[in-house]
């Protein structure tokens, strides 16, 4: 399966701002079974982007300013994705999602890939 996403934000100031920064989770990652072909990330107007701090886990992060005064700020992520991989189906001994969601709240792995880390809000 081939994808092709396109994904934009934008935000429109009442008055202009003269400094914005964002943290953009828009890149796919790369996975098994999936190949990032293509991506192209454009900001209006342009910013400084650069690697983020790699606490956000399973997500590339990109730390965006932008130091021009402007009103509007607009952010497009175009990526093209290849996805090769078996389409899972459950097994009948597969644990019911009541029973995952009560692991996940039992766990205490605190890691980038626990379930923590995508059932509670963070900084």
């Amino acid at each position: 399966m081939l994808y092709q996403i396109r994904h934009v934000t934008r935000f429109d100031y009442a008055q202009p701002v003269a400094f914005a920064r964002n943290n953009l989770r828009l890149k796919p990652i790369l996975w098994s079974g999936q190949t990032v072909e293509d991506y192209a990330l454009i900001i209006e107007p342009q910013g400084r982007a650069f690697p983020a701090r790699a606490e956000a886990g399973l997500a590339n992060v990109v730390r965006l300013v932008v130091e021009q005064p402007s009103r509007t700020l607009t952010i497009e992520s175009r990526a093209r994705v290849h996805v090769d991989r078996a389409i899972p189906v459950p097994a009948p001994s597969d644990p019911a999602l009541a029973q995952i969601a009560e692991w996940a709240r039992a766990s205490r792995d605190a890691s980038p890939a626990g379930p923590a880390a995508y059932l509670f809000p963070r900084r």
